[in-house]
């Protein structure tokens, strides 16, 4: 590094300084020649350090056109004092056409065709139901990046570090990964360390920290062991000095000519930490990057390894940084329709699209893509034109016609399903498959806490659903797709209320939550499982035994575990109305029985002794009372 500076200095600093003291050839001549000796080794030397602590790589005159310009500035001051002195003002003229050759020759003017292709061959698809595969209710994403990250600050606390100090104050929280790890969502969190001194006592980081992305239930966790048991300790890390610090360690180590990007904290399927780093190249003068490999850098021992893009290994989700995604998709939906005279020029882009605000990260049958919605570049347009899926690993995107919500309305819309509840606000959106619809799923949360989810169908704003935990946002939503179903807002294909009459062949532990509680069981010869609800309203859910018969009803759905949406056992019967009420009935009925035989005992005997009666046969009358008695009896 500090001899490229002292290069640098040479050609920007002294050697314009020396031509001019020859072209003025006076007693000024030394002194200039010895200024410009003295001021070019002294900035070289700080160009050097300046680049040896900001690790820059020798990939291109780029990174270092800044410095060259400031030494011939500098030169430019030395021999300013007659004509002669300038000379030093055609290099920086020179200099500045230099750049302004550069920059227009990878400029959109003149590449608009080719930046519009870089993102590959696009044929776009009508079908947006194969976009995202039905997920599994277990394993929606519910945990925001922000959420976690709250999360996760009680678990630095839990680090057992060997000299005695408190981990949280030697190191700092760094950016986290969501990562697919043995088929479960994580946020994995890498830890830095706070300064030089912190890691002049102990240079190695003893873990990192992960936070589950499924179960908003889970604590956070301090990792300081592998999966095979192995004490983790991090040596190669940004944040370390010297030549541990891990870009410096990559130049140093045959990776000074490569252009290193996106840094990313990933663990590999036994827990295992690394830091890959993407190796892009430019394609256009100095713009149309694309994505060649990646480096993984083992930070415990220091071993590096690249990959080309097609032999990255099957753990490591994301290699395309999102930033040369984010441009190249970009200059699609800029191009792909229209010249650059047309849009930049005339301003006609009617026919122009472009990605909205952000991206997301989705995971679609174990794969890590990117997820962004079109729309119209008219900034008060709020309705897509379709959406992209980028694949992570390998850059190749799929556009998706389709109508329905940005991402800004529907996360202005999971706000208003909270109207009634102060400071709750949305988080990230996370787009799912969920009963057949495209889904965004919107964790909400008040002072930094999950407190509740909120569900809002790509295709239609009307059908949404909210709830203070998953399975009733999921319960809301399903009523949502019915009723939309029935006003033609949704096909009826969608969602099919199912039910069946079944005996229960296995029931799991309860999931006691803060506001109810889950019960999960196995119907016989039933390949799926079933959640059901307890309430008041519905009671019964506790009672169920093995063996009991058991009549269902839920949404079919491609889910393995199932939400049941109406759960009864026949076999129990339930009254409602108070116990000590329906007693009182029954005695009142019993009493007025009692009561009615003893007035006809009356009546019978008055009749008896009436004077109409006083001259009938005895014997006929009571055979008379007898056959009516018996018609009372037998009606």
């Amino acid at each position: 590094m500090f001899l490229i500076g002292l290069l640098i200095a040479f050609c920007s600093v002294f050697v314009p300084c020396l031509i001019t003291g020859l072209v003025k050839n006076n007693e000024k001549t030394g002194l200039i020649i010895g200024f410009g000796g003295i001021i070019g080794v002294a900035y070289g030397l700080l160009v050097g350090f300046i680049s040896w602590s900001a690790a820059i790589g020798t990939y291109g005159p780029l990174p270092y056109f800044g410095y060259i310009f400031l030494g011939l500035l500098f030169a430019t001051l030395v021999g300013w004092s007659n004509e002669a002195g300038r000379i030093p003002t055609i290099f920086v003229i020179i200099a500045v056409a230099v750049w302004i050759f550069v920059s227009v020759s990878g400029s959109d003017m003149l590449h608009a065709p080719e930046k519009a292709r870089l993102i590959g061959e696009i044929t776009p698809i009508n079908e947006i139901s194969s976009a995202i595969k039905p997920v599994d209710n277990l394993h929606i994403n519910q945990v925001s990046r922000e959420i976690a990250t709250t999360n996760v600050q009680r678990a630095l606390s839990e680090f057992k570090l060997k000299d005695g100090a408190i981990a949280g104050s030697r190191y700092n929280i760094g950016s986290p990964t969501k990562q697919l790890v043995d088929g479960h969502l994580w946020w994995v969190f890498p830890l830095r360390f706070q300064g030089y001194f912190q890691w002049k006592r102990d240079p190695q980081i003893p873990g990192y920290l992960r936070v589950s992305a499924e179960n908003p239930s889970e604590p956070a966790q301090a990792v300081q062991y592998d999966g095979n048991k192995n004490e983790i300790h991090m040596k190669y890390v940004p944040s370390a000095s010297f030549g541990n610090q891990a870009i410096r360690y990559l130049r140093n180590n045959g990776y000074m000519s490569k252009i290193l990007i996106d840094w990313t904290f990933e663990v590999n399927d036994n827990w295992e930490p690394f830091y890959t780093i993407s190796v892009v190249k430019r394609t256009m003068g100095y713009t149309g990057l694309v994505t060649e490999g990646v480096l993984v850098l083992n930070p415990q021992d220091g071993d590096i390894k690249y990959y080309p893009i097609k032999e990255v290994p099957a753990w490591i989700d994301r290699v395309v940084p999102l930033e040369i995604i984010d441009t190249n998709c970009k200059k699609w939906g800029m191009y792909l329709k229209n010249t650059w005279k047309e849009v930049n020029l005339i301003r006609r882009t009617d026919k122009c699209q472009e990605p909205t605000p952000g991206w997301y990260l989705v995971y679609n049958e174990g794969r890590c893509y990117w997820f962004s919605g079109f729309t119209s570049v008219n900034a008060s347009d709020q309705a897509l034109t379709g959406f992209v899926l980028v694949d992570a690993r390998t850059g190749i995107t799929k556009f998706y016609n389709a109508t329905g919500v940005t991402e800004t309305l529907a996360s202005n819309t999971a706000s208003t399903m909270w109207n009634n509840f102060p400071g709750y606000m949305p988080t990230e959106l996370i787009p799912h498959n969920i009963y057949g619809l495209l889904t965004y799923v919107v964790p909400m949360q008040c002072n930094n806490q999950l407190s509740g989810i909120s569900l809002v169908a790509l295709g239609n704003i009307n059908i949404k659903g909210f709830g203070k935990d998953l399975p009733e946002a999921l319960r809301n939503y399903r009523d949502s797709i019915a009723n939309a179903g029935q006003t033609g807002l949704a096909p009826d294909s969608q969602v099919k209320l199912v039910q069946v009459k079944g005996k229960i062949e296995r029931i799991g532990l309860p999931l006691v939550g803060s506001k109810t509680t889950i019960f999960t069981f196995k119907l016989l010869n039933v390949d799926k499982l079933f959640q059901v609800n307890y309430s008041d309203a519905n009671p019964k859910p506790i009672m169920m035994s093995v063996g009991d018969e058991v009549v269902i009803a839920y949404y079919e759905t491609t889910e393995a575990v199932v939400q049941v949406k109406d759960f009864d056992i026949p076999a129990i019967k339930l009254t409602a109305g108070s116990i000590t009420q329906a007693k009182y009935i029954t005695e009142q009925k019993k009493f007025k029985g009692e009561i009615d035989s003893v007035e006809k005992q009356k009546e019978t005997e008055k009749l008896l002794e009436s004077d109409r009666l006083k001259n009938t046969d005895p014997n006929a009358l009571k055979e008379f009372l007898d056959q009516q008695e018996k018609k009372n009896k037998n009606p």
